[in-house]
């Protein structure tokens, strides 16, 4: 394993190369550094940590605003997902352990109401033991500081709908006020655009390697509890006049980080990503000899540690249900054999 920066890792794995590459989504500036790690790794295949339904629409977010040639050849169309890909790619809906997981966010849903319920009273109370960071004014900022955000693009929000049918959250709002602090801040990210660009210009594949929607929905009902779903609320109030590194976005990235998943259900949650995310990356990678890896700064540890994991044999990536190439019907095996 070479760890380039703080930025990069490059590791070998299953006989193939891959670069990890960390970025701080949103921040405009983050696009020409991926950028150039691409050109400087020339990878056979990349991989974007989003769900497939969000790497389409982002396609289709960046052919609307014209960023992409409309001419497109039929080859640079079909990237996103190659045959051989599409064709194996699982159905995690109907996978091993799936249910399970329904299970689990059926019988949460039901028990958090009702803790939701009774501690929506007294959940105000929690403010007074969330711990503030210290008042270093001369390493630290706070969002209302000067109060205005230059760097904070807000308008010509309706560009936004092809991508993202849905409002900011609150928490969406202060990150991105904070994140101002370091340069321009825009959505989508345009490091996705500029990997996008480089895949296609490259005809190299594209690969979505974040859960679904759905099951991402499921993850969350079922690991999240509803006195956990109070204290999120709650703390939205303290973030908005929380004081964060102010040397370096990914600093702030990682300190934010610690901030949501500090609550245990939320720190579940994340683990799960990671897990699901290398799952996919040791599925994929025997395809091709180098592989790019875009991943946010705060999931780069944990998703090395877990693909180390799986090649030394420490942990045994999921078994899914899979529809083989040729084949009618599903069969089981371990991601990435």
């Amino acid at each position: 394993m070479r760890i380039l920066d703080d930025e990069e890792i490059g590791m070998d794995l299953l006989g193939s190369r891959i670069q990890l590459i960390s970025s701080v989504p949103g921040l405009v500036s983050e696009g020409k550094r991926v950028r150039a790690a691409l050109e400087r790794f020339k990878p056979q295949a990349m991989t974007i940590p989003l769900p497939r339904e969000q790497l389409f629409a982002l396609e289709k977010h960046v052919n609307a605003t014209g960023e992409e040639d409309q001419k497109k050849t039929q080859k640079e169309r079909d990237i996103l997902e190659p045959d051989d890909e599409r064709e194996t790619r699982m159905d995690e809906d109907n996978g091993e352990g799936a249910q399970d997981v329904k299970n689990d966010a059926d019988a949460n849903v039901e028990k958090n109401a009702k803790v939701a319920k009774n501690d929506e009273d007294d959940g105000a109370n929690e403010d007074d033991n969330y711990e503030d960071a210290e008042d270093d004014e001369d390493d630290e900022y706070d969002i209302d500081k000067d109060g205005d955000d230059d760097n904070y693009d807000d308008e010509d929000d309706e560009s936004h709908d092809d991508i993202e049918d849905h409002c900011p959250s609150r928490y969406e709002e202060i990150y991105s006020r904070y994140l101002a602090n370091f340069g321009e801040v825009k959505a989508p990210p345009t490091e996705y655009i500029e990997a996008l660009d480089y895949c296609r210009k490259n005809a190299i594949p594209l690969i979505a390697i974040d859960m679904s929607e759905e099951r991402y929905t499921l993850e969350y009902c079922s690991k999240i509890s509803g006195r956990e779903l109070v204290e999120h609320s709650i703390r939205i109030r303290k973030l908005k006049h929380r004081r964060y590194p102010a040397d370096s976005p990914q600093k702030f990235a990682l300190a934010w980080d610690r901030d949501i998943t500090s609550i245990k259900g939320f720190e579940r949650l994340e683990k799960a990503r990671e897990k699901h995310m290398a799952e996919e990356i040791f599925r994929i990678i025997p395809r091709y000899k180098t592989m790019a890896v875009l991943l946010e700064v705060p999931r780069l540890e944990g998703v090395k540690d877990m693909l180390m994991a799986f090649e030394k044999g420490d942990l045994k990536p999921t078994k899914r249900s899979i529809k083989m190439k040729g084949k009618g019907k599903k069969t089981l095996r371990t991601v990435g054999e």
